[in-house]
């Protein structure tokens, strides 16, 4: 039975990120030799609050270690916005009226281990800026065969380049 547990248990994030080799210029991510091709936007910012951040794994997606959910405006207020924790790449979200702001849910692929390093400090209800590139038609293609697509539209695989931390919300 112990067998079993060590045979299904996810790898940890951080030998993920040591397996992992980014190749920002021609879109290219190497995961223990499965090359996964993507298209990246520009380089861009996220500003926003952590309603949700934690650790994530799909075996059909390797290189994403974690998961968050990135607020501004009212969907950052906890008294009028309610978040569920993401589970399967899935969250949920409702409130007693239309709030103003934003809400997307960043599922990470950091560029290398110190970035890795400054995503693991990110804490629920702090302010941050993300800076990194989104997958332009939420789809990543394995050397494999494999694919991920991601069913949301504010749902997006996000390449982390740098993290910086605004301090804590009030």
């Amino acid at each position: 039975m112990l067998a079993v547990y060590f045979y299904f248990k996810a790898p940890s994030a951080d030998s993920i990120v040591r397996e992992t080799r980014v190749d920002i210029q021609s879109g290219k991510i190497d995961y223990k030799g499965v090359i996964y091709s993507a298209q990246w936007s520009d380089e861009m910012v996220y500003p926003g609050d952590i309603r949700y951040i934690g650790r994530a794994y799909d075996k059909y997606a390797p290189y994403i270690t974690n998961d968050a959910i990135v607020t501004t405006g009212e969907f950052s207020d906890p008294s009028i916005v309610e978040v569920t924790p993401i589970t399967n790449g899935n969250m949920r979200w409702k409130s007693k009226k239309n709030p103003e702001g934003t809400l997307v849910v960043l599922h990470f692929i950091p560029v290398d281990g110190a970035v890795y390093d400054k995503l693991k400090r990110i804490k629920e209800g702090q302010r941050v800026e993300l800076m990194g590139r989104e997958e332009t038609d939420s789809r990543i293609e394995g050397s494999d065969g494999s694919s991920t697509a991601l069913g949301h539209s504010n749902h997006k695989f996000f390449l982390l380049e740098d993290v910086r931390h605004e301090g804590s919300n009030p």
